[in-house]
């Protein structure tokens, strides 16, 4: 199980429900799956598809798109520019990267987060997935294989 210390939580994925959040490792970064008592129920290594849902937890924690997280593991600004710069130094597609760059920019800037959530935004090329329905996919998909 993931040491509490290391899993910062984005949000409810519905009230009273789930949530989403993300976990630091030595592989990067991992999106982690709570139930809807707080405690950590899906933790697991990053899958390449994961990363436009780490985008998506960075959007939602931004746009303030989701219900409070447990207050035990709640992420915070630092938390989420650690991930951006972690994003953007990774980023094979340089015009991605340099759009994550921008994100980060306005994090360290202090920017109102619906700014960061639609910077974060634009790194996503297939502009028709919502962030939050990409994230209930992803916990979905990770629960049906449990």
């Amino acid at each position: 199980m993931a040491e509490r210390e290391s899993i910062s939580a984005v949000g409810r994925l519905t009230v009273d429900g789930a949530w989403v959040g993300l976990r630091h490792s030595a592989g990067g970064w991992d999106l982690v799956f709570g139930a809807p008592d707080g405690t950590v129920s899906s933790v697991t290594p990053a899958e390449p598809l994961d990363r436009p849902a780490l985008v998506a937890a960075a959007i939602a924690y931004f746009s303030e798109a989701l219900a409070d997280p447990p207050a035990a593991y709640e992420a915070t600004q630092a938390d989420l520019a650690a991930l951006i710069a972690w994003l953007a130094e990774t980023e094979p597609d340089a015009q991605a990267a340099a759009r994550l760059r921008d994100a980060l920019e306005a994090v360290d800037d202090g920017l109102p987060g619906d700014a960061v959530a639609s910077r974060l935004a634009a790194v996503n090329t297939n502009e028709q997935v919502d962030p939050i329905d990409l994230l209930i996919q992803v916990h979905q998909a990770r629960m049906a294989r449990q």
